[in-house]
């Protein structure tokens, strides 16, 4: 009898470890002037008559595991699969539209839509979606290969 109840307190020990869905990669698309596969450390630049520039740079494992803490710090995993922000101040147009893609490694995915990106600090509501944004940012603004990449040259009407 002893060795049933330990075995049943094992196997609800370990159905309560489960662990935390893993951020399999993270892609960006920036309007129609870039896109970028973070994980992958792929920064794709779309220029109007030419070919789009490939940008390649290194995406580390601590990076990667500093994405997923600070998504699980910021309760993302709590947020639904698609978050829309606003700069509601903002009255540039058109409104250009930021996507994140989180995708992650049991196929689901989450998708942030931020409309003018351009200030975070306006955008109102979300705190934990914007910490986590500014992050993604700080990641990649880090990388002298995206410094150093040219500036795509389309247009919006």
């Amino acid at each position: 009898m002893n060795k049933q109840i330990l075995l049943v307190l094992i196997t609800l020990f370990c159905i309560s470890c489960k662990k935390e869905n893993q951020i399999k990669n993270i892609s960006i698309k920036e309007g129609m002037s870039s896109t970028t596969d973070m994980f992958h450390g792929k920064y794709v630049i779309n220029m109007m008559n030419t070919s789009p520039v490939i940008v390649n740079f290194k995406f580390s494992n601590s990076e990667r595991d500093t994405i997923q803490q600070v998504y699980l710090k910021n309760k993302l995993d709590k947020e639904s699969d698609s978050i829309f922000l606003e700069d509601i101040n903002n009255e540039l147009v058109p409104k250009i539209l930021t996507k994140y893609t989180i995708e992650f490694d049991n196929n689901s995915r989450q998708v942030i839509v931020i409309y003018n990106e351009s200030d975070l600090d306006s955008i109102k509501g979300k705190p934990n979606v914007i910490n986590f944004i500014k992050r993604i940012r700080l990641i990649l603004e880090s990388k002298k290969e995206i410094k150093n990449a040219p500036i795509s040259n389309v247009e919006y009407i």
